[in-house]
């Protein structure tokens, strides 16, 4: 079995990245049955559409050729439409009635429409005795496309050749018309002489039982109360049958989806016009519109017109493609000096609708904002209807060409209205990776925020900036020394003027959104998070090439080419914890195009937003980072170095550098202004900046993927129950361990496969798996089954489980693997695994190959003699290769003697293998698992008596500032598949592009941990542990207040790096 899954390619995510929030309602709808209903055995839930006709011809379903071929489709879903309705390849036209009043056989004869049903129709429902006969759900009017002025079709409405009349002031249903089943024939009423004015009765018209059947209602004209005389529709106005969802059968189920058919008498020159309101107000009929005030961001914009219209001539039909900008329809925000456009796709409410239309924008609007800091401007929106666009259904005859045709009819007025954008969803242009921390929130206000670790970017954000420092909560992007001092810096840095674009408030704070909230993904785009990851870098799908090579719309840099950017990177003897660009001479020590590195941040972090946007389709937002143009030129360098990043208030100095104590921050941004991609220089980093991120979320059973950078939803993937995932060390494989399903769901998440984003393989494990590593060589997945007390290992080489280990431990949930030690460390050849239990225990996996010439046992070898009490979380050290890792739980472990502290006192403990014999030991004869000669201590352990942590520790994370993250991954002869050439997850490098000494991928200079609960005001805090201190002591991270002070962060639950395992 598979889950569904959102997105199955990367064209498809093309489209779906830009629907942040609209993407989520698309329904083919449609009148197939649904396998209910006569035939099918199952009770009827839904009325639904056979037909409505003029007698001439079918009027509803709407048809049209199946591309390429002569066979006609009929069009009862909304998939019909997108997969066969395109410019070149029209809904074919309806059949209008002749002048005369006559019928189909051409005898005189009453005009008349009908609409067969699935199911009976009560008459009394749907007739009375006033007006023209109907009332409620059914309506037959007319109405003139110039004047726009409408009145009901005087005529009869029928149910089962029954009509309603007044008599003596009372309703009664009365028999106008019988089917004679032997005759063929309809048969009138002798007792009601208009009933000769019935359709069929003296004709040879074929469908006469149809025509009398319970399941059709027929609508007759009759301009003088006598049906017996015969009477045409009017002429010189669009007659129009409306059906809404308010229609229930007789067994009481609704009509599925409403149902406008549209006709004329004669030639159809009716053009189709944007209806209005009655008067004398006029107002188009664009919802929301005419000054409508308070509407929320994603909302779609609804546009009703006089008869049907071609789908594709108001935008790109919904599935077909990318959202695109239309020249029929406009959809603007922002001043006039830069207003944005928003591209749409469109879709009508229906298949059997084709006059009432939604727009669905690419994104949401922007929010009206925080007072009084709001972008002024971007919360209106306007709408603008082009005249002389809009086609209709019609295929009318041109007398100058003797009749040939002339086309469709298309719309002659154009429309203008606008309506104001409330404060809804904030715009987030939030930091990325490497300087950034993801921090998953739950509780109260759940959601997803990102710790800024730059602090000099242009974020979403306040925009004020005091000097000659800023105050707290202010801006500090005016403090980069490149927009201080730097003129030549291109694009142009310029100061923010509202919270879009107000920018960073510092390291150590939680990135703002346009509306200054700190929460950047939280309701309706998120219920819950339960665990975070980050995989492949944006641009490995995103990217402003021209088209067709990366921006379909509204966009697009020549010197954005994938074969323009080469990556080239170096080392420097005075940085040695991360790597540098090349620039001039370049050695290409990757594919041309390949995906951003881990390694290095854009300048600023993140760029501005701006209007309009790069690129329309996909939607990238912000400018390009800084160029390499100016290092190229000699014509300026950067500024922004590792130095302080906090002001001094009491010496009222601002902050002067970066927080990295190496530079990772580089002009290697695409050139810009040329015309031909012969004048560009090389670059190495480009938009879209950011990661795809993974987020689940346990309520709603899925994981939703989205935008780093700005939060956009790109997709959501079902899983039935969905406790924690890993990403695979290639970046190829999402592991989601499903637990009521006692599965691991593997989803594919490489942007180059056929199947990105699908679920692949669902792989059966123990009960209740929860807990879940890759082996960081590529070469295993370890998961942990709590309620069966096992392990088991998938191989990664056929996703299939290899051996499963039963555990001498009560509940193991959580786990962490370290790479197989091949060159490094002790050198054993093997690799360790963690396992923690709910009561504390932690045993120790080794990995083989095992029997008598293997060196390793491949299952559990012991059970350390440490009790890590209430134990939350386990991530692997980044910094020592020696199989360490941390441990957040309760009592801190007394160093001297082993012993666990109190229940209640937080706790954060490092464990690691702290002598071993050097180099693989072979197992020889021994059979028996053992620890052997391994020797496994504690070798720190904080806690709250220390003041090291604020409460109780649930998670953790590092910074990823100085990595090597953007070299070859290491491998081993057991590895399943060629480590990629750069972003690999291992926390270890061998080999790689710029040398072979084993080196630790990541060197983090501070260690985040989440304490949900705190003495701190508001409640949750990220505590920072400076990890370059001996004890790692609390770091104070707010120059403004007085004492040692965490990140507020209320309900934190969630710490997510690059290299989470």
């Amino acid at each position: 079995m598979r889950h569904a899954s959102v997105l199955v390619s990367p064209r498809t995510l093309l489209f779906l990245a830009l629907l942040a929030v609209a993407s989520c309602s698309s329904d083919d709808g449609g009148s197939t049955g649904g396998g209910t209903g006569p035939g099918t055995g199952n009770p009827p839930t839904e009325l639904l559409l056979n037909e409505v006709s003029n007698g001439f011809g079918q009027l509803l379903p709407h048809r049209v050729l199946r591309p390429g071929t002569a066979d006609v489709v009929a069009i009862r879903s909304l998939a019909d439409i997108r997969e066969n309705v395109f410019r070149g390849n029209p809904i074919l036209p309806t059949v209008t009635f002749p002048t005369a009043a006559i019928t189909p056989d051409g005898t005189a004869g009453n005009h008349y429409l009908y609409a067969s049903f699935s199911e009976a129709i009560d008459p009394l429902d749907v007739l009375t005795g006033t007006g023209n006969g109907l009332e409620g759900a059914i309506t037959v009017t007319a109405i003139d496309s110039v004047t726009g002025a409408t009145f009901e079709v005087p005529g009869r409405a029928f149910v089962g050749g029954q009509t309603v009349i007044l008599e003596s002031g009372q309703t009664t249903l009365q028999t106008w018309v019988t089917f004679d089943s032997g005759t063929g024939a309809l048969v009138p009423n002798p007792a009601v002489p208009e009933a000769v004015g019935f359709p069929g009765v003296g004709s040879s018209l074929l469908n006469g039982e149809t025509l009398v059947s319970s399941s059709t209602v027929v609508f007759v004209a009759d301009d003088d109360a006598d049906l017996a005389t015969f009477d045409p529709f009017p002429g010189g106005v669009t007659i129009r049958f409306r059906a809404s969802t308010a229609l229930v059968a007789a067994s009481g189920v609704p009509l599925r989806e409403p149902l406008l058919a549209s006709v004329t008498v004669g030639s159809d020159l009716q053009t189709p016009e944007l209806q209005s309101t009655p008067p004398p107000v006029n107002a188009p009929l664009i919802t929301p519109g005419n000054g409508d005030v308070d509407v929320p961001p994603d909302t779609h914009v609804r546009m009703e017109f006089t008869e049907s219209v071609q789908p594709y001539s108001l935008g790109q039909i919904q599935g077909q493609g990318l959202p695109l900008p239309s020249s029929a329809v406009s959809l603007t925000a922002g001043p006039a000096s830069g207003p944005i456009t928003f591209p749409f796709t469109v879709r009508p409410v229906g298949p059997f609708d084709l006059t009432v239309y939604d727009l669905i924008p690419s994104f949401a609007f922007p929010g009206r904002g925080d007072e009084p800091l709001n972008c002024g401007g971007y919360s209106a929106v306007s709408v603008a209807l082009a005249a002389g666009q809009v086609e209709d259904l019609s295929n009318r005859p041109d007398p100058a060409s003797g009749g040939q045709s002339s086309g469709p009819n298309v719309n002659t007025r154009s429309v203008n209205t606008f309506f104001e954008i409330g404060e809804g969803v904030g715009i987030v242009n939030a930091p990325v990776a490497p300087d950034s921390i993801y921090v998953g929130r739950r509780g109260t206000i759940p959601g997803l925020s990102v710790l800024d670790l730059n602090g000099f970017g242009q974020s979403t954000g306040n925009p004020v900036s005091s000097t000659p420092y800023p105050l707290e909560g202010e801006s500090r992007f005016p403090y980069d020394p490149n927009y201080l001092q730097n003129p030549t810096v291109r694009p142009l840095l310029t100061p923010g003027t509202c919270t879009i674009d107000g920018g960073s408030a510092g390291v150590f704070t939680l990135t703002l959104d346009s509306n200054l909230s700190s929460i950047l993904a939280g309701a309706p785009t998120l219920s819950d998070v339960s665990d975070v990851h980050l995989a492949h870098a944006l641009d490995a799908v995103f990217r402003n090439a021209p088209p067709p090579f990366g921006c379909a719309s509204g966009g697009g840099n020549v010197c954005h080419l994938a074969g323009i950017k080469i990556l080239s990177i170096t080392t420097d003897p005075a940085a040695p914890s991360t790597i540098q660009p090349e620039v001039g001479a370049l050695a290409g020590q990757f594919s041309p195009g390949y995906e951003n590195l881990i390694s290095w941040a854009p300048h600023p972090n993140p760029p501005r937003l701006t209007f309009p946007p790069l690129c329309l389709a996909p939607f990238l937002a912000s400018s390009e980072p800084t160029s390499v143009d100016v290092l190229a030129d000699g014509t300026g360098s950067n500024l922004l170095v590792p130095g302080n990043p906090f002001p001094d208030p009491v010496a009222e100095t601002p902050p002067t550098g970066l927080l990295t104590l190496e530079q990772n921050q580089f002009f290697v941004g695409p050139s810009f202004g040329q015309t031909t991609s012969q004048l560009c220089r090389p670059f190495q980093i480009g938009q879209q900046l950011g990661h795809f991120l993974y987020v689940i979320d346990r309520p709603r059973s899925e994981v939703v993927v989205l935008n780093s950078n700005t939060m956009h939803v790109i997709g959501r993937i079902a899983v039935m129950d969905p406790v924690s995932m890993a990403v695979g060390p290639n970046l190829d494989l999402l592991a989601v361990t499903d637990q009521l399903a006692d599965a691991v769901t593997l989803i594919d998440i490489n942007p180059a496969s056929a199947q990105f984003h699908e679920v692949i393989r669902e792989v059966q494990v123990g009960n209740s798996p929860r807990g879940l590593a890759f082996e960081p060589t590529n070469e295993d997945l370890l998961v942990c089954n709590e309620l069966g007390n096992s392990l088991s290992i998938i191989s990664l080489g056929n996703l299939a489980v290899r051996k499963t280990v039963n555990l001498a431990l009560d509940g193991p949930f959580e786990l962490a693997v370290t790479p197989r030690m091949t060159a490094f460390s002790f050198q054993r050849d093997v690799y360790f695994s963690y396992l923690l239990d709910r009561a504390g225990a932690c045993a120790v996996f080794e990995s083989g190959p095992g029997g008598v010439n293997g060196w390793g046992f491949d299952t559990v070898i012991g059970t350390l003699p440490f009790q890590f009490q209430a134990p939350k979380a386990i991530q692997i050290d980044p910094l020592n290769l020696d199989a360490s890792v941390y441990i957040a739980h309760e009592g801190p472990i007394d160093l001297s003697t082993g012993a666990p502290g109190s229940l209640g006192d937080g706790a954060l403990s490092r464990l690691h293998l702290s002598s071993a014999q050097t180099g693989s030991v072979v197992l020889g004869q021994s059979s028996t698992p053992g620890l052997r000669d391994l020797v496994f201590e504690v070798a720190q352990s904080l806690g709250q008596g220390t003041g090291a942590l604020s409460g109780i520790p649930v998670d953790l994370a590092f910074d990823n500032q100085r990595n090597l993250g953007g070299t070859r991954g290491p491998s081993s002869t057991f590895s399943a598949g060629v480590p990629i050439p750069g972003n690999h997850k291992a926390t270890v490098r061998v080999e790689t592009q710029i040398g072979s000494v084993p080196r630790n991928t990541s060197t983090p200079s501070f260690l985040f941990v989440a304490i949900p609960e705190s003495l701190a005001p508001g409640g949750g805090v990220i505590d920072v542990l400076h990890l370059d201190v001996p004890g790692s002591p609390l770091f104070d991270t707010n120059p403004y207040a007085d004492g040692v002070q965490s990140i507020p962060a209320p309900g934190v639950a969630v710490l997510s790096d690059y290299f989470r395992q």
